[in-house]
């Protein structure tokens, strides 16, 4: 009997005992009690009742945990975090601290943020930098400054929309004149004329690019006109020789004309004799006497040879004469 209740107690000892060994594994596990830890530092000014044992956070994940808090010189509050060692490789020399909270009214929190992958890890009891976290004394009266603004901006839209519905200023103006509004309603309209315009300008253009892609299609067609006169090489000759004929005529031209614009000159001056004649009045005058003189010796000379006819010498050869012409007649 006895060393059945020995066994029954040694029994009921050993399931105490695991139970505790499993009770303290766990409890350290969840405390991270068995984890390696590293020591690190910040400064604050102020923790914001931060205290030990609350949570250090990166990027979300918790890292360890607030070991110690002391106060140093200057206000200065010394703050211990123990952080797992297999997360050193994510934070940084140039990493920062901030004290936040868990939650909307949870419980405070240090959070380590920022640094870059090329400075250098951080290392056991270094001093992170941390950032400065306003105080509720400095969101009071900031919060209050804005409220001030918040009311000065109401105060002035207040004024700004009176003057609206009042008809002064350029913008009351603008919406109560309603001159200014039927000509704002003559411009739209315009526009709209003019972009009707610019649409049917526009398809005119689409009918334009059709037809000409329709014209260089028939340029591809080897029976069209334009397609010879662009490929026949012989057609093409004989266009550059009329052309250069043409140039030739075209110079010939021009120098006829320069030489009846020499020979015109020429005219116009006395030096020459026919210059003289068209120009000079003595010799006009002399020639005008000389044409007189020949008309009255033409007259003379009719008379002189009709004086003959009736001479009796010559007489009667002139009638044997007409008498011959009667007769051949």
């Amino acid at each position: 009997m006895q060393n059945k209740r020995a066994i029954i107690t040694g029994i009921f000892i050993a399931l105490g005992l695991l139970i505790l060994v499993v009770t303290v594994f766990t409890l350290g596990g969840q405390k991270d009690t068995f984890v390696k830890k590293i020591t690190l530092h910040a400064l604050f000014d102020d923790i914001s009742g931060l205290q030990a044992g609350n949570n250090v956070w990166v990027s979300g994940v918790k890292i360890g945990t607030v070991k110690a808090i002391q106060l140093k010189g200057n206000a200065a509050v010394d703050v211990t975090l123990n952080i797992d060692r297999q997360a050193l490789p994510f934070i940084h020399k140039n990493s920062k601290v901030k004290i936040s909270t868990d939650g909307f009214i949870g419980n405070k929190i240090v959070v380590i943020y920022g640094g870059t992958e090329n400075a250098a890890a951080i290392e056991k009891d270094d001093y992170l930098a941390a950032e400065k976290i306003p105080g509720t004394d400095e969101m009071m009266a900031t919060l209050q400054e804005n409220n001030k603004n918040l009311l000065e901006i109401t105060n002035n839209f207040k004024k700004i929309s009176k003057n609206i519905a009042d008809g002064t200023g350029t913008i009351g103006t603008l919406i109560n004149d309603k001159t200014l509004v039927e000509s704002m309603q003559s411009a739209v309209d315009t526009l709209k004329a003019a972009v009707g315009d610019i649409k049917a300008a526009s398809t005119k253009s689409n009918e334009f690019m059709g037809n000409l892609v329709l014209f260089s299609q028939h340029l591809d067609q080897e029976n069209s006109t334009i397609h010879r006169l662009i490929t026949d090489t012989t057609m093409y000759t004989g266009l550059s020789i009329g052309v250069a004929k043409f140039k030739e005529a075209a110079n010939a031209a021009a120098a006829m004309a320069d030489a009846l614009k020499i020979t015109a000159g020429k005219l116009s001056q006395n030096t020459s004799p026919i210059g003289m004649l068209l120009n000079d009045n003595v010799s006009a005058d002399h020639l005008r006497a000389v044409f007189k003189n020949l008309e009255t010796s033409s007259q003379k000379l009719d008379e002189d040879l009709e004086a003959l006819q009736h001479n009796f010498l010559l007489e009667g050869f002139f009638k044997h004469r007409a008498k011959n012409t009667l007769n051949k007649q």
